[in-house]
């Protein structure tokens, strides 16, 4: 539980964690939004929206990768967190 703690205690994390969740949000999104897109310039237009929220998103992932390396929180190894951090879930 001693990783819990330190999780909850660092405000940093979650900050980082809520902006990445955001920033995937976006993304998914701005992804979905090409299925239903009619025309080539709506579609580039489109596709620009889904490249600048896909590089927000991994520039938010490598973030908060760099501050838990950096701070030494111990984030929760649940799914979802890990696939957030660009890690492999543990069985």
């Amino acid at each position: 539980m001693e990783g819990m703690a330190q999780f909850a205690n660092c405000s940093d994390l979650t900050v980082l964690l809520n902006r990445m969740h955001t920033d995937l949000e976006v993304y998914c999104e701005a992804v979905a939004e090409l299925s239903h897109i009619g025309g080539a310039r709506t579609l580039n237009v489109a596709y620009e929206r889904s490249e600048r929220a896909r590089i927000a998103f991994e520039a938010a992932r490598d973030r908060l990768n760099a501050h838990i390396a950096q701070h030494g929180c111990v984030a929760l190894k649940s799914g979802l967190m890990a696939s957030f951090a660009g890690e492999k879930e543990d069985s």
